[in-house]
Formats: C-alpha cells, sequence, structure tokens
C-alpha cells in the first residue's frame, strides 16, 4: 500500500503565497514550484527532494517513510505542470515494485466493473494503450477530444 499523506510529518513555516517560481531538487533533477510550499521537518523520515534556493534552501520538500507494510510520503509544495508530483509518484511506485504506466496528457484509463474505460480529456487525439488481445466495446486505440472507449481483457 502507498499513501501520499501523513498528519505526523509535520509542516512549519507554511507561506500564504509566492509570485515567482521556485526550485527543488529531486533525484538530480530540477522542479520549478510556485503555489506554496510546506518546510517539513523530516524527524525518522527520508527526504525525498529539498528546496534548492531562496529561504527554503536545502530545507525538505518532499518526505518518505516506509510504514508497516507500505509506506508514506508527503510532497511539500504545489507545481503548476505536476512535474515534481509525477516524478515523485513514479519513484515511490517504482520502489514499491508497482508497474506504472506514462499515459498521454489528458488521458485517464480506469477499470471498472470488469471493464477498461478510457477518457481523453485532451484537445487533441491520443493513442490508446489497448492490448491486442482486449475486445474492444465502443471508441478505439484513437481517442478524439472527448472520446471514450471501453475494452474487456482476458488476460
Amino acid at each position: 500500500m502507498v499513501l501520499l499523506f501523513c498528519s505526523k510529518l509535520q509542516a512549519q513555516d507554511k507561506p500564504d503565497y509566492f509570485p515567482l517560481q521556485h526550485l527543488i531538487r529531486f533525484n538530480g533533477l530540477t522542479c520549478k514550484w510556485n503555489n506554496w510550499a510546506d518546510v517539513l521537518t523530516p524527524s525518522d523520515a527520508e527526504e525525498l527532494a529539498t528546496y534548492d534556493d531562496q529561504f527554503y534552501k536545502g530545507k525538505a520538500a518532499v518526505l518518505f517513510k516506509c510504514m508497516g507494510k507500505g509506506s508514506v510520503t508527503y510532497i511539500g509544495a504545489d507545481t503548476d505542470d505536476g512535474k515534481l508530483e509525477r516524478d515523485v509518484l513514479q519513484h515511490v511506485y517504482k520502489q514499491a515494485g508497482i508497474t506504472i504506466e506514462v499515459l498521454p496528457a489528458g488521458l485517464a484509463v480506469e477499470w471498472r466493473d470488469g471493464f477498461w474505460v478510457a477518457l481523453n480529456y485532451a484537445s487533441t487525439s491520443v493513442t490508446v494503450p489497448i492490448p491486442a488481445s482486449a475486445t474492444i466495446i465502443t471508441g478505439g486505440r484513437q481517442l478524439p477530444p472527448a472520446g471514450v472507449a471501453v475494452w474487456m481483457d482476458k488476460n
């Protein structure tokens, strides 16, 4: 099990507003944030990312802790492009041995009552990763904007 929030990981000095973009270092990459930032006290949690400039430089931005049969990850900053959040999720899922699939922007794929459902929220057509063994009920592998595909996969 992977949880992405835990109140035991405490935030301090939560700023109200920052009109400029600031930087976070995660896995050797630099991510930009500008909406809010919790300054986190790691205590017994592992720091996955740190703030890389301004008042926050060197302070924890993302914390991770194994707990019981799962883990807790706290992402203390919000980004407009979602890159930090996506990269942290991919890292945590990889550590947990969970397979992930990177979908095109705007494409949502869900499992519902024995069926796979894909919804295209993008303004352009997208390719849906429907397996060759699947039986397509409606839609198809190419979805136009606002398109829907439903399929069953016997595997």
